[in-house]
Parts: structure tokens; C-alpha cells; sequence
């Protein structure tokens, strides 16, 4: 009788769980377009982190196919395509200060693993360039606050 009762406990549990994926994912949304490179940021990251400062995961996705350094070849000795898909950056925007900073990056190839990464908690803080992508990003999230 216990071990009904823990196989049905376990399937509720699997059921709940899966239900709640859908809530849990990122909501990518195009914020600026520049060449072959596109900016996202994640509009469920965003988190005030104090007065006028707020945190975002950004996406920076390469549409364009660059080539690898010559130095890096396959099995055939040929130089494969897209030396990554996408860089996630965990970023925050201070809204009333007019500033930006990087607290960690991670670049990840076409089949989803880790190419580089680093985290800076302490990073400084830099004045955003006017007309940048920067900028777009900083009125975009801004304005939500």
C-alpha cells in the first residue's frame, strides 16, 4: 500500500514539474539588429537590483556565417564555419546614472557547449555610448523600471 502511494506522490510530482517548465523558460526579444548580428534580452531577467539599477541577460547571436582562424581545422583538415552560435551576458543598467556594466559572458558553439566564459561581480561601470547598442538596451529596459 506505501508503494502506491509513493508511485502515485512521484507522478503528481513529475506532472507539476512539467506543467511549470513553460513558466521557467527566457523570453528572448530582438531589441536591436546591427549588420549580421543580433541583440536580444531576456524581459523575465529583469530584476531591480537597487534605486535606478537593474540586471538583464542579454543574447548576442551571430546570423552570418564567419570562418574559424585558419589554425583550426577538422579531421579533413578544413576549416569549419561559426566559431560559436551565441554569447549570453549577464548585464546591468544603472537607469539614472546613464551607465552599463558586464558582470559575466558565456559563448557557446552551434551544439550548445561552453567555448569561453567569465564572471566579473566587480566589474566597473562605463558611460553609455550615445547611439549603441548599449543605449537601445538602456532605453529599452529603462523604460519598463
Amino acid at each position: 500500500m506505501r508503494i502506491k502511494y509513493g508511485v502515485i506522490f512521484v507522478v503528481i510530482g513529475v506532472i507539476i514539474f512539467l506543467c511549470c517548465l513553460e513558466g521557467w523558460g527566457a523570453d528572448w526579444t530582438v531589441y536591436q539588429r546591427h549588420d549580421d548580428t543580433w541583440f536580444y534580452y531576456d524581459s523575465q531577467s529583469i530584476k531591480k537590483v537597487s534605486d535606478g539599477v537593474l540586471r538583464v541577460w542579454q543574447k548576442k547571436v551571430d546570423v552570418s556565417v564567419h570562418p574559424k582562424p585558419p589554425e583550426v581545422k577538422d579531421q579533413n583538415g578544413l576549416s569549419p564555419t561559426m566559431s560559436w552560435d551565441y554569447t549570453l551576458t549577464l548585464t546591468e543598467v544603472d537607469c539614472v546614472q546613464g551607465k552599463i556594466r558586464a558582470l559575466s559572458f558565456t559563448k557557446y558553439d552551434m551544439g550548445g557547449s561552453v567555448v569561453s566564459a567569465h564572471e566579473s561581480p566587480d566589474a566597473p561601470w562605463y558611460f553609455i555610448v550615445p547611439e549603441s547598442v548599449n543605449e537601445t538596451l538602456f532605453k529599452t529596459v529603462c523604460q519598463k523600471e
